[in-house]
């Protein structure tokens, strides 16, 4: 087995795209208005439907309003499950035995002696009036006895403790083989109950809050148990969730009900397995304490949880229960079966209400509310019937909804809208508002039902599509484009109206699509204009065009130029306008991807290769084309003739070809487990790359060129860097890649390393945000990669040297310039009218009943009006200064005006104009608070030092730089003709020349060198 090294420093897990659903069945919640939250969100006024889906280790919850994702959980960590109490009783009591008898031994060797002493000399004042001879035959019996059981003692001790170390050592195998069953395992049920959401993984209960686990709990069931004569891991299979109660049912036929704010069981029942093994569950409404039970036999029974009593048995239907439903009417329920049957029966009565058969075993059942009587089933052909239960009828039937069984599929509370999962990675859901009652697709969230062959990167370097979008081919034969930023971006590729001929021609949706996609390229060069996607398929001879601007297959479906011969790789020029094509007949096909005309072949004469062309590839300026085959060849081509240039003949098959078009580089994959580097400007041989011990499933190129970074069928992906010829990163994978493409994110220093050194361990990512830990703590990237929260953390400000801005939105600063024209155009284009007529009115008193406050007051009162009373207006008592104004009078004091800046950020821009617009009143009024003196500048000169400050600092550019336009051309007057002014005109000139001018000057000598580079003859 190969050793593994900590984390790799240059593969780091980021996120996984695509992962949607798997065949577990999901939870769906309703969250009314501000009642609950999930994922940090909270309910309209109307409530949310909010469904959570598994997608392996970990869940997904999705709102269905939209089908947004909200919310993306943590991946369950790999290791053993909790041990169960029976072996922790058992290594306990083991331990206790050997403590006592190493207790027992060391006594008897260490003080044997004396405790013998003390019983001797005991005897001896008992006995002082007996013959000394009896005493002595007495003792001389008793050490004999002990001597006997001493040695029986030992003798027992050994063998107990070799059969000890024998069952630890079964037990250390056992957990062994526990951890290796473990890691295989994924979440098998979920329940969701507001921002809680508990899931079962083996044995063990596993409780979230809001994504995060906060507690696993493996003690409720045990961790093996015997099927079928084996000893196996045993899984909790169903959970049902009532309020706080919680009942969870194993592999082993037990059932516990247990708190889930406590996790005290409450009871337990076992039931025996060979006449009635539990294989559905489901709480009858208003049955208080009630759970009825389906088994495998095809019985089923209704207990009473709290008192565990049998309450009723149902003999069954001849086949095994695989879902329980209840209906909306009470006492109804619905069973589905294997065999087929869907059973509405009567628990009250005991009495079959209505039967329907349906196409296959039954997965899952649900019911319409808002009296409506459809009641959906579905099966595992991936098909949703719809039952009329008012006329006992199928009133229609959703075909080929997902192309797997389907985990389940569940109406809305009161919408006509069925949500259904399946085992083909998607979520659906389905709306009712058709004339004849059919259901459509509303919306829907899907990723690859098989596992994808070949990925890349849409988008030229440089674009703004660059690293956004990534095209992905798999064997479920369908081409996908998955948005790395928002999900709901993610689609597929449509392959026309696949639905309809469905229906028309009564087959299954797969034997429509096009075969598995063997090679795909596309350019974003010409996507405005025409297809700009060519594709070539297993065993076809066809090459399909697609459009990523709409999303769909283009209108050529190309064929080559020889008869018979299928298309092996596929490539696309530079400018959008070619397919280059190789042949199994070894020629190379040219055609135009807008009008799918064929446009010539590579070679004058015969064919240019011998064999299967197996890689094509053309530069960026459609000079040269560069061609392998399995004949050995490597062949350079001149693009406008046609001719042959250059040619190698290596030892070996080729298998595939991959240009670097900025570097002029092409590495080709050689049968050999080889890759070899040519140059494409001198046509030579620059690099040979080995090391691989199986076949190269793909590889790629570093943006900038530097690395190459094959994947192998041994699961390792390995870097090599093209300057030095060094291997500088060895990671292994848990499966082989199908597919690489480039770097994306940080650059990583590496350094070359031995072949033979281990390998490095590459996790692979999960859907949402999780902590994530670089093994190399020296480097830059290790500090990012160990935040905190995951994420990268920027300084407030990198360097005094550097302008820093506010990083709030345009709207804070840029309207604060414009507030006099937003104020002329919000302008109200009437004057508003005064009522005809002012309603009457008395003043009332405060409280919860209307009083009319009523005050008589007489002469004598008026004349005692005490003096708070007075007319007089007191200028004393009023304080006309604003909270900023005092808080920017304070700064000025303490000389730190950081405090006022903050405050006046946090203002919106209207609230910042009527700061500004008050500091100064005018030379002939009065700023109460400051002094009596007509036109005080205290305040302009405190706001305009705050204004230096904060320039000095660097920090909040574009805000301050916004600040003082308004400063400025509001006191414009003021600082014309107040001399106290003029010194902080000057400061704050030379404030701002010392932060944008010096900017200003390396920008223009950038742009300078830029267009001097552009434009003149190198």
């Amino acid at each position: 087995m190969a050793h593994h090294r900590s984390t790799s420093a240059a593969f780091q897990p980021f996120r996984a795209l695509g992962l949607v659903s798997n065949h577990v069945p999901f939870a769906v919640q309703h969250l009314g208005g501000a009642a609950g939250a999930v994922g940090g969100g909270t309910g309209s006024a109307g409530g949310d439907h909010f469904v959570t889906t598994c997608v392996g280790r970990g869940f997904h919850v999705y709102n269905c309003d939209r089908l947004r994702l909200v919310m993306a959980s943590d991946q369950i960590p790999h290791g053993a499950p909790a041990p169960s109490s029976a072996a922790g009783l058992r290594r306990r009591a083991r331990g206790q035995r050997r403590r006592r008898a190493a207790g027992g031994a060391g006594g008897a060797a260490a003080g044997g002696a004396s405790s013998r002493s003390l019983v001797e000399r005991q005897q001896q004042r008992d006995l002082a009036d007996q013959v000394d001879e009896d005493e002595d035959q007495a003792e001389d019996q008793d050490q004999r006895e002990d001597g006997d059981e001493d040695e029986g003692e030992d003798h027992e001790m050994d063998i107990d403790s070799e059969d000890d170390e024998q069952e630890d050592q079964d037990e250390d195998e056992e957990d062994e083989e526990d951890a290796d069953a473990a890691a295989a395992l994924i979440i098998r049920c979920i329940a969701s109950h507001r921002s809680t959401t508990i899931t079962t993984l083996g044995n063990e209960v596993i409780i979230w809050q809001r994504g995060k686990i906060v507690q696993r709990v493996g003690h409720l069931h045990p961790r093996r148990v015997t099927v079928a004569g084996a000893r196996t891991l045993n899984e909790i299979h169903s959970m049902v969730l009532l309020g706080d109660l919680v009942v969870t049912c194993c592999d082993g036929n037990l059932l516990k009900a247990w708190s889930l704010s406590t996790l005290e069981v409450l009871s337990e029942l076992e039931l025996p397995s060979q006449s009635f093994h539990v294989s559905a569950v489901v709480h009858p409404s208003t049955y208080l304490n009630k759970l009825l039970l389906g088994s495998r036999q095809g019985g089923l029974q209704l207990w009473n949880i709290r008192t565990q009593t049998l309450v009723y048995s149902f003999k069954g239907w001849g086949s095994p229960v695989t879902y329980l439903a209840q209906s909306p009417a009470v006492d109804v329920v619905a069973i589905g079966l294997e065999n087929a049957s869907i059973v509405l029966h009567n628990l009250k009565t005991d009495a079959v209400l209505m039967r329907f058969t349906q196409d296959g075993p039954v997965t899952c059942i649900s019911f319409r509310t808002g009296n409506v009587p459809i009641m959906s089933s579905c099966g595992t052909d991936g098909n949703i019937a719809l039952w009329d239960l008012e006329h006992r009828r199928l009133a229609n039937i959703v075909k080929d909804a997902h192309e797997s069984a389907i985990a389940r599929a569940e109406f809305l509370q009161s919408q006509p809208i069925l949500l259904s999962a399946g085992a083909d990675n998607s979520v659906k859901m389905w709306i009712f508002d058709q004339t004849d009652g059919s259901a459509r697709l509303l919306r829907s969230r899907e990723g690859h039902s098989a596992p994808p062959t070949r990925v890349r990167f849409y988008g030229s370097p440089g674009t703004a599509t660059a690293g956004h979008l990534l095209l992905s081919a798999g064997l479920d034969r369908t081409l996908r484009l998955f948005s790395t930023i928002a999900d709901a971006q993610s689609t597929e590729l449509s392959q026309g109206h696949l639905k309809s001929k469905t229906a028309r021609f009564n087959v299954k949706i797969e034997s429509l699509r096009f075969p598995p996609i063997v090679d795909f390229a596309a350019e974003d060069a010409r996507q405005r204009d025409w297809d700009n996607v060519a594709t070539c398929h297993l065993g076809s001879s066809v090459i399909h065009t697609w459009r990523t601007e709409t999303k769909s297959v283009g209108k050529h479906a190309i064929k080559p130029s020889v008869q018979g011969a299928t298309v092996q790789c596929i490539t696309v020029s530079a400018c959008g306008n070619f397919i280059l094509a190789g042949l199994s007949a070894g020629v190379v096909d040219i055609h135009n991807i807008q009008s799918g005309l064929h446009r010539g072949t590579l070679g004058a004469k015969g064919s240019p290769h011998d064999g299967t062309v197996t890689g094509v590839a053309i530069d960026a300026v459609n000079e040269v084309v560069v061609t392998c085959g399995l004949d050995g060849f490597v062949k350079f081509w001149n693009f406008q003739n046609r001719r042959l240039i250059a040619s190698h003949e290596l030892d070996v098959p080729l298998t595939q070809l991959v240009l670097h078009r900025e570097s002029g580089m092409v590495a080709v994959v050689g049968d050999d487990f080889s890759v070899r580097l040519f140059d494409v400007d001198s046509r030579k041989l620059v690099r040979l790359f080995a090391g691989h011990a199986a076949r190269i499933t793909d590889l790629t190129f570093k943006t900038d060129g530097r690395w190459l970074a094959p994947s192998s069928m041994e699961t390792t992906i390995r870097i090599w860097e093209l300057p030095t010829g060094c291997l500088v990163e060895c990671s292994s994978a848990k499966m082989p890649p199908p597919a690489a493409n480039r770097t994306l994110f940080s650059t990583v220093s590496l350094r070359a390393i031995a072949p033979d050194q281990p390998l490095t361990a590459m996790p692979l990512p999960v859907s949402g945000e999780e902590q994530l830990v670089s093994a190399d703590a020296e480097d830059s990237s290790a500090a990012y990669l160990n935040a905190e929260d995951g994420s990268f953390k920027s300084a407030d400000q990198l360097s005094a040297e550097l302008i820093t801005m506010s990083a709030l939105p345009k709207a804070r600063w840029f309207n604060l310039t414009n507030l006099d024209l937003i104020r002329e155009r919000n302008k109200p284009k009437e004057a508003p009218k005064a009522p005809v007529a002012a309603p009457f009115f008395l003043p009332t008193i405060a409280g919860t009943e209307d009083k009319f406050a009523i005050r008589l007051e007489s002469d004598g009162d008026e004349n005692n009006r005490s003096t708070s009373q007075s007319r007089i207006l007191n200028f004393a008592d009023m304080d006309v200064l604003s909270p900023f104004a005092r808080l920017l009078l304070n700064c000025g004091e303490t000389d730190d005006f950081e405090p006022a800046l903050a405050l006046l950020i946090e203002f919106p821009p209207v609230a910042v104009d009527l700061e500004i617009r008050g500091l100064y009143s005018g030379s002939d009024a009065i700023v109460s608070g400051l002094s009596n003196r007509a036109g005080d500048v205290t305040l302009l000169q405190q706001f305009g030092k705050m204004l230096v400050h904060g320039l000095r600092k660097r920090t909040h550019f574009e805000l301050l730089q916004a600040f003082l336009n308004v400063f400025l051309k509001v006191h414009e007057e003021a600082f014309a003709n107040q001399e106290l002014l003029r010194p902080l005109a000057r400061e704050l000139q030379s404030a701002v020349e010392s932060t944008w001018t010096d900017f200003q000057d390396s920008f223009q000598h950038s742009l300078c060198m830029i267009q001097f580079m552009k434009n003149a003859s190198l």
